[in-house]
């Protein structure tokens, strides 16, 4: 079994916070050309699995459209 490990786009806080827990969005264009690039490298059929918090699940659902 392969496990593949992604990170989300960048997220809309201010420079320098510390957003951890923090339910925050990504960068709607970065999470659209990540999901893109990685669309292209991942095998058809995977099982996706990310956290609830948005800038996870927005990735997640872009992948997946």
């Amino acid at each position: 079994m392969k496990l593949w490990l992604v990170r989300h786009a960048r997220v809309l806080v201010e420079p320098g916070v510390c957003y951890g827990a923090m339910n925050v969005a990504a960068d709607q264009a970065a999470t659209i050309d990540a999901a893109t690039v990685l669309a292209a490298q991942l095998p058809l059929g995977l099982s996706v699995v990310c956290s609830p918090l948005q800038r996870c699940t927005q990735l997640a659902g872009t992948l997946l459209e």
